[in-house]
């Protein structure tokens, strides 16, 4: 704009000094002939030569002063000029070098400026964002892509343009798109009237927070977890030691021997089923905080299935008495052999073996199978017919510290550790857990070794 108008007032100015200096000449042109003509009649008029003289000096010295500002004022027209180019262009490269969208409406409320950001963050089309844009029609244009609702559009159109630039106030939004992109908006008042609005791509921002808000739930979840564990963990300890220290004073106190030895060996077998309880449970409070510090380090030899999991049945064993269960085993070729380390995975088939045993109610029926994969690995399967697990504690109870459902309802031993030690195991011999079972149609572990760790049947040095 100031551009223009110092064009317009130099091309005044040289209009000016165009009419001003022909009129001149003109004059000093007649004056000339006049003087000439009165010199022709006599000859020995010398004042008249000389006021001609004089005219023509004064003249040239008019044109060229008239000249020189005709110049300069062209100079500095055209110095302008550039200056206001470089400014242009240095606002343009400015704009266009920064992360945020910048979109510029003047007091009418139309496009004024803006830079390559702003287009790309929003998505409008290139040809429909143009100078003199009516900010309606750039809200009309986003409420006809669905940005704002299935709503009646140009009703829409109308209020966002009210709530966006009509009440001289800023505005802020966070606008999310179908692509998963969230766009920061804001709009702020000029002081002629007009608006600066800026874009800025939050995603991964956005995305962070999401996850430090997982990880707090999670922590959170964790937290719970723990405390329940040890809550319930107090209650574990106290019961077996209760039994030990009872069943030890009536034995240590019978000084009249008035206990025949049938009973003290009864009272013994229960303190040490106790004891043997108690060191399984500080036993896998050990194994898990080693399994967390990551001090857990594999002595791994060739053992076969049929003796991994004919020991886990023998320890379980005892937990049957009375409960009627049927244990039945289909292992397929036994003579299949793992490299591993025996004693962890023992300890994995006994935790999953004691768990069907737990759970499964009286007259239930537990089925331990191995089965060749299509990769070569080997998957060893137990199922029940025990209570099951609802789907949305499936993940929880491999978790340490959780169990399905409260600690302080479920009615069976156990302080969650089993199964987290177990996903803990195969993990550490690169093989899986998983886990699949619906609510009172019992549950299916399958506990899966990779192609690398099954040996040949009749492998050497198998123990």
């Amino acid at each position: 704009m100031t551009s223009r108008i110092l064009a317009i007032y130099v091309a005044l100015i040289s209009l000016a000094v165009f009419c001003s200096v022909a009129l001149w000449e003109f004059h000093i042109e007649h004056r000339f002939d006049s003087a000439l003509t009165e010199a022709a009649d006599d000859e020995s008029n010398l004042e008249k030569w000389l006021e001609v003289l004089f005219a023509v000096v004064t003249a040239a010295s008019v044109a060229a002063a008239l000249s020189f500002i005709l110049k300069s004022a062209a100079r500095e027209r055209d110095d302008l000029a550039r200056e206001l180019e470089r400014k242009a262009r240095l606002l343009e490269i400015t704009l266009d070098s920064i992360d945020q969208g910048i979109c510029v409406y003047d007091k009418d409320l139309r496009m004024a400026l803006w830079n390559e950001r702003y287009i790309e963050l929003t998505g409008q089309p290139r040809d429909g964002v143009v100078e003199g844009r009516p900010a309606i029609d750039m809200i009309r244009a986003l409420a006809d892509k669905g940005v704002f609702g299935d709503a009646d559009l140009e009703r829409i159109a109308r209020e966002r343009e009210e709530y966006y630039f009509r009440r001289g106030a800023a505005t802020h939004e966070e606008r999310s798109y179908a692509d998963g992109r969230v766009i920061d908006i804001r709009r702020n008042p000029t002081g002629d009237g007009g608006y600066v609005s800026s874009f800025t791509d939050i995603s991964d921002l956005k995305k962070v927070e999401g996850e430090l808000t997982k990880a707090k739930d999670q922590a959170e979840v964790a937290s719970r977890a723990k405390t329940e564990f040890l809550a319930q963990m107090s209650h574990e300890l106290r019961t077996p030691l209760n039994a030990i220290i009872g069943f030890s004073e009536v034995i240590a106190t019978d000084a009249e021997r008035k206990l025949d030895d049938a009973k003290v060996r009864e009272f013994a077998g229960h303190v040490q089923a106790a004891g043997r309880h108690l060191l399984s449970l500080i036993n896998d409070v050990l194994d898990v905080s080693a399994i967390e510090a990551g001090r857990i380090f594999l002595e791994e030899d060739i053992h076969t299935v049929e003796t991994l999991v004919g020991d886990a049945v023998e320890m379980v064993g005892a937990n049957l008495t009375g409960r009627d269960l049927v244990v039945e085993t289909a292992l397929g070729d036994g003579d299949v052999a793992l490299r591993c380390d025996g004693r962890r995975i023992s300890q994995a088939f006994l935790n999953v073996l004691g768990n069907a045993v737990k759970f499964t109610p009286k007259g239930g029926r537990i089925r331990i199978a191995s089965r060749t994969t299509a990769d070569g690995g080997l998957d060893v399967v137990v199922s029940d017919t025990g209570v099951g697990i609802p789907s949305d504690d499936l993940q929880r109870v491999v978790r340490p510290f959780e169990q399905a459902g409260r600690v302080n309802v479920r009615g069976h031993d156990g302080v969650g550790l089993g199964l987290s030690i177990v996903d803990a195991i195969m993990g550490l011999h690169d093989g899986s857990l998983d886990l699949a079972s619906e609510p009172g149609d019992g549950t299916v572990v399958t506990l899966h070794f990779p192609a690398d760790r099954v040996m040949a049947p009749g492998s050497m040095n198998a123990v």
